[in-house]
């Protein structure tokens, strides 16, 4: 029979993989989580436990849900070759996301941000559809 592991254990080791998968050092993370490195390397070591405000801030700098960074990822050797399969592709479409999300936010840092507005008002438009329903009603 398997031995469960406490959900501090589970989250260490998800996070210690998202961060790796993010080619991030525990100082960049801990920068971006605006907490101390100590405690992201408490963590990571199982010393310290996740605060819900802090799996918060993970969910949401990862981009990933409660269950990537809370459900425990089965050895793959335990697996069935369909189940396999899955946690490969499931591994390679997170470290995709990673990088993805990660380009993206250099990216939109690097550039400064123009916000254009669109010359149509939206209130207008809908007075103009209404008026041309009302004549296509009358004939």
């Amino acid at each position: 029979m398997r031995e469960e592991k406490s959900l501090d254990i589970i989250i260490s080791e998800n996070l210690q993989f998202y961060r790796n998968q993010a080619h991030l050092t525990q100082a960049e993370l801990a920068e971006n989580l605006n907490i101390s490195i100590s405690h992201i390397a408490n963590i990571e070591r199982k010393e310290s436990s996740v605060s819900l405000a802090l799996i918060k801030k993970i969910l949401d700098f990862f981009q990933i849900t409660p269950n990537d960074l809370m459900l425990d990822k089965t050895k793959i050797e335990n697996l069935s070759k369909d189940q396999q399969i899955k946690a490969i592709i499931s591994e390679k479409l997170d470290g995709l996301k990673i990088d993805l999300y990660s380009e993206l936010h250099n990216h939109l840092s690097e550039e400064s941000t123009v916000i254009y507005s669109t010359p149509i008002r939206p209130r207008q438009k809908k007075q103009s559809i209404a008026s041309s329903k009302k004549l296509n009603k009358s004939y």
